[in-house]
């Protein structure tokens, strides 16, 4: 979920301002950016019209964040 950090800085919001806009914490949204927190659907949602991008774009950028798999050796 480290993408959201990306994304919110890209639109020009601070986490206070993103805060504000999901109706959370500042708290919320810092341990969400950090992954301590499940992100729920609803929230989900209201993040992808936030930051003005259907909801598949971005899960999208969820998953380009995400790590390669290692293949296992045989």
């Amino acid at each position: 979920i480290g993408h959201i950090r990306r994304l919110r800085i890209q639109k020009g919001m601070s986490q206070k301002q993103l805060a504000l806009s999901l109706q959370k914490s500042q708290q919320y949204c810092s341990k969400l950016e950090r992954g301590k927190i499940p992100l729920d659907m609803e929230t989900f949602l209201q993040l992808a019209a936030i930051l003005e991008m259907s909801p598949a774009h971005l899960l999208e950028q969820a998953l380009a964040d995400q790590p390669s798999p290692t293949p296992s050796p045989l």
